[in-house]
Parts: structure tokens; C-alpha cells; sequence
């Protein structure tokens, strides 16, 4: 056994915080130095033996993880020319994004990147299909939150674009209709054609677009829970 392998599992099996399953590889100098896959990818509590393990193939949803992704279909725009990352968003999204506190400030895609835009996440993580990314930046949109999605003065900080870091999910949805914009391609359909085909990766933003395969290998997410509320010693659900 590596030792990797003693390590690993006792991580997969810390009270209280235990994993369901898990896939860790190794790289360096070129070359794969370790693999390890443990636990479960689909949990059949009445009847274990359908119950699948993790393996190479497995598919994790990854979440912020796949930020890197995004990065890398933008930097692919700004090396075709098509967008300048010091410029003002504003004239590709097609409509003025300002955070209102500092109205004449620009906002850029190298603020949205490095997380120092001055936008914000508010309460509300998703929003309904019907919902436009201009319109929960408007104070009469239902998700404008009392203006939640930027961020406002400080005594002795400076929240202004550009001058904070603070981590914002709400950028990328930004990045993601900046990429809509310039191509013409729904995000999804470009980052799968432009970023994980070209690199031979079986992946996807959206997990309909997976390929069979891709889709049977796909790891559930598990949480311990009884009745709805997590619980150390609950079952896998």
C-alpha cells in the first residue's frame, strides 16, 4: 500500500467530516506519481451491492473550481484580440455596470478576474432563467437585494473597483456573458468546444451536455443528513 493511501483514508474517514468519496492524483515532472480513488460514487443504502465505487472515470461537479475554465476561455478572447482585459465591460455587455458609490469608475475584466470588480454576492445564488444579468444590478429588480451586489465606503479601506479583494462569484456570471457577447455561443456550448474538447477532457458546464459515458460515471453528491438536517452520524443521502 502507498502511503498516500493510509493518509488518504483516514481524511475519507475524519469524524464528523467524512467524505462519501474521493479522487486524488499527483502530477509532476511530467508523469502521474500517485493515484488514489476511495469511497463511493453512488450510495444504494437498501441494497450495497448496486451501490458503485469511485474510480478514474468518476465526474465530480467541481464549483468554483471551474472559474480556472472560464479564466482560460477569456484569456483565448484576449489573445484573438477580441477583448482588451483593461477595458470597460460596459461596452460589451451593452449596457453601463457601475458599482453606484464610485459612478465613474470603470469596471474591467481584470478586476472581474481577480476578484477586485467591487461587486458582491448577495443572498440569492441562482436566479429564475427569465432573469437578465443587467436587470439584478437595477434597485426596481426583485433581486437588487438593497443594492447587496456592490460593495460601499469603509472607514480606512478602499472598496472601490480595483483597489479590494474580495472573493465574488457574481464576476464570473459576468465573464460568462462577456463571453456570449463576443462569440455568439451560449457560455456552456463555447467552454466545451473552444476550452475542454480541444484538451481531450470529457467534462461540461452543464451536465447535459456530458457525454453518455460522461454521464454514467458522474459522482452523486451526498451530504449526512436525517429528515433534512445534517448530522455527523446520519446516513449518506
Amino acid at each position: 500500500m502507498h502511503e498516500l493511501d493510509q493518509h488518504l483514508s483516514t481524511i475519507m474517514q475524519t469524524p464528523g467530516a467524512d467524505l462519501s468519496g474521493l479522487a486524488v492524483v499527483v502530477y509532476g515532472g511530467g508523469a502521474i506519481r500517485y493515484e488514489g480513488y476511495f469511497g463511493q460514487r453512488f450510495i444504494d443504502a437498501a441494497d450495497p451491492a448496486r451501490s458503485l465505487p469511485v474510480t478514474a472515470a468518476t465526474k465530480f461537479r467541481v464549483a468554483s473550481i471551474s472559474k480556472t475554465v472560464t479564466t482560460l476561455a477569456i484569456m483565448q478572447l484576449v489573445e484573438q484580440g477580441l477583448l482588451d482585459l483593461d477595458a470597460d465591460v460596459s461596452d460589451t455587455l451593452g449596457w453601463r455596470l457601475r458599482n453606484p458609490q464610485w459612478p465613474h469608475t470603470a469596471i474591467t475584466t481584470r478586476m472581474l478576474l481577480t476578484h477586485t470588480s467591487s461587486l458582491r454576492d448577495g443572498e440569492v445564488y441562482t436566479f429564475p432563467p427569465a432573469t437578465t444579468l443587467a436587470s439584478i444590478f437595477q434597485p426596481d429588480s426583485p433581486f437588487y437585494e438593497d443594492g447587496a451586489h456592490f460593495a460601499g465606503p469603509t472607514p480606512h479601506v478602499d472598496h472601490a473597483p480595483g483597489r479590494f479583494f474580495s472573493y465574488c462569484n457574481l464576476g464570473f456570471g459576468v465573464m460568462g456573458t462577456l463571453i456570449e457577447r463576443l462569440t455568439g455561443e451560449r457560455f456552456d456550448l463555447y467552454v466545451d468546444r473552444h476550452v475542454l474538447a480541444p484538451l481531450g477532457v470529457d467534462a461540461a458546464f452543464n451536465v447535459r451536455n456530458l457525454t453518455d459515458d460522461g454521464l454514467r460515471n458522474l459522482a452523486a453528491l451526498y451530504r449526512r443528513q436525517r429528515a433534512g438536517v445534517w448530522e455527523t452520524t446520519a446516513p449518506w443521502t
